[in-house]
């Protein structure tokens, strides 16, 4: 795992064998990744003997410098704080995908991806991983078939802008688009 350093807590230089680890990808001007703090610090309580949790900083925004003292005044945090060296450790995770963040992936006692995702569902994955009834082929198949629905949204979501583009602003009388009740027939009818 490549980062420029460790401001909270010891390195972790390597995946061990045997241990589950969570990293959390974040920004100090993301307000998600802020809330989200908490909640990773009481999963870190919660999971300590058997969980290792590192938050991953972003650096293109805030130097080491000037977060330390920050961080170091976070005595309720449970889990260890790395910075991101440069673009590179974002990218060796997720290549050019990382969308948004806060995002967390979880890395199995296999030492295999075990789930990339949301905060906010963190606490069900890792209790299933640790009870044994994570499946990462069928928590695949449920990634694919959420990335088909979110593709199938956004091209209705065009077509219906491309079809509604005509009802907005001035128009030429000559379109005869009628009354804007047409539009709401349009999108029902979609």
């Amino acid at each position: 795992m490549r980062v420029n350093g460790w401001i909270k807590d010891n390195p972790v230089k390597k995946f061990e064998a045997g241990k589950i680890y969570v990293l959390d990808f974040w920004a100090t001007w993301c307000a998600p990744c802020m809330a989200s703090m908490p909640c990773l610090s009481v999963l870190a309580r919660k999971f300590r003997n058997t969980v290792t949790v590192i938050a991953i900083l972003e650096q293109k925004t805030t130097t080491i410098v000037r977060l330390k003292p920050e961080l170091i005044a976070w005595k309720s945090n449970e889990f260890s704080v790395a910075v991101e060296d440069t673009n590179f450790t974002s990218h060796d995770w997720f290549g050019k995908d990382l969308e948004s963040i806060p995002k967390d992936v979880v890395i199995n006692s296999q030492g295999k991806v075990a789930w990339i995702g949301q905060p906010k569902d963190l606490s069900e994955v890792l209790s299933k991983i640790l009870k044994g009834t994570w499946n990462i082929q069928d928590a695949n198949q449920i990634v694919r078939n959420q990335e088909r629905l979110s593709n199938y949204l956004d091209s209705l979501e065009a077509e219906a802008g491309s079809k509604l583009a005509k009802y907005e602003g001035h128009f030429d009388i000559r379109d005869d688009l009628g009354n804007p009740d047409s539009a709401l027939l349009l999108i029902i009818t979609l």
